[in-house]
């Protein structure tokens, strides 16, 4: 008769392979920048489970980096990378179960064009 660790090696490994696709369904979503967007060089938006610890999160992934807050509400982070980190800092982060998405921080921009209404100054109210 086997040992019993012999006899338990294919349900093991089986059970480890779960457990690690079970941590990456939990982790983060990373969303790429697409072929024509503009992002910000090394820079990341990054949004966490509420109560999480961006700190905690970054000193275990990304030790170099430094997190602004945009939301607190939301528990979003804009985080600043050292160059040429930004990919591989992304992907862990996204890969941490604690963290929500992942980003880079994209450069939007607007065109603001005159109204087409022929009377909007007749409407306008004067500033006092």
């Amino acid at each position: 008769m086997p040992p019993v660790f012999v006899r338990y090696r294919k349900p093991r490994i089986a059970l480890l392979l779960l457990l690690a696709a079970a941590q990456c369904a939990f982790a983060g979503k990373e969303f790429l920048a697409g072929a024509r967007e503009q992002v910000v060089p090394d820079q990341l938006l990054v949004g966490l489970q509420l109560g999480a610890d961006i700190q905690q999160i970054l000193n275990a992934v990304v030790p170099q980096a430094a997190a602004s807050v945009i939301s607190n509400k939301q528990n979003t982070y804009l985080i600043t990378l050292p160059p040429g980190l930004q990919a591989l800092a992304s992907k862990a982060l996204a890969a941490h179960p604690l963290v929500k998405y992942v980003e880079p921080n994209r450069i939007r921009n607007t065109t603001v064009l005159p109204p087409n209404d022929t009377y909007v100054n007749q409407h306008a109210v004067p500033l006092k």
